[in-house]
């Protein structure tokens, strides 16, 4: 009996020892593939982190580089209009510049004053002309203007005025349409001003 027990005590003692030592090996296998899971499951996110990190970085690089592009557009829609508004004042001052100022009457390809300078000496009426910006009349356009007999033009014919010899600067002195005579520079007499288109 004695015997009995001791090996009904030996199997049921083997039988809890397995039961303890399946239960402590398959709950160290459960820690170990645990850690082993929660190692990899930490791996993966930081490598989906890593990656979603790179993807933001590439998204917002895209949104910048499309801001650039948009930015570039519009500085070309810019530069456009501007060339646009350059040729149209290219235009405007070319139109200008073929249109004579309002105290000038256009002939052809030149302006005449509409009213002579009061009388003067050559030199003074010469100076009075370029500080305008214009010249004292050759004598070809001022009897030309005067034949025309053109309203906007002031008592031309009329007046004994000064004009220029081909632009020699030497003085002559005009007292009607078709007349010409050399001018003394001592003498005063009026004058009008040319300027070329």
């Amino acid at each position: 009996m004695q015997i009995k027990k001791f090996i009904y005590f030996f199997v049921i003692s083997f039988l809890i020892m397995s039961v303890f030592w399946a239960v402590l090996v398959n709950s160290s296998a459960d820690y170990t593939t645990s850690s082993k899971l929660t190692q990899r499951e930490e791996k993966a996110k930081k490598e989906e982190n890593r990656k979603g990190g790179i993807w933001e970085a590439v998204n917002k690089l895209k949104k910048e580089l499309t801001e650039i592009w948009q930015a570039v557009d519009n500085l070309q829609t810019a530069v456009t209009n501007l060339q646009g508004n350059i040729i149209n004042l290219q235009a405007q001052l070319n139109a200008l510049k073929k249109n004579c100022p309002e105290d000038m009457a256009k002939i052809n390809d030149y302006c005449i004053d509409k009213e002579a300078n009061q009388p003067n000496f050559w030199e003074d009426q010469v100076k009075k002309c370029g500080d305008e910006g214009k010249r004292i009349c050759l004598m070809s356009e001022w009897h030309y203007a005067c034949q025309l007999n053109n309203s906007e033009i002031a008592e031309i014919g009329k007046l004994i005025e000064w004009a220029d010899d081909y632009r020699l600067n030497l003085p002559k002195y005009l007292p009607g349409c078709l007349m010409t005579a050399m001018g003394d520079r001592s003498e005063k007499r009026y004058a009008r001003c040319c300027k070329d288109l």
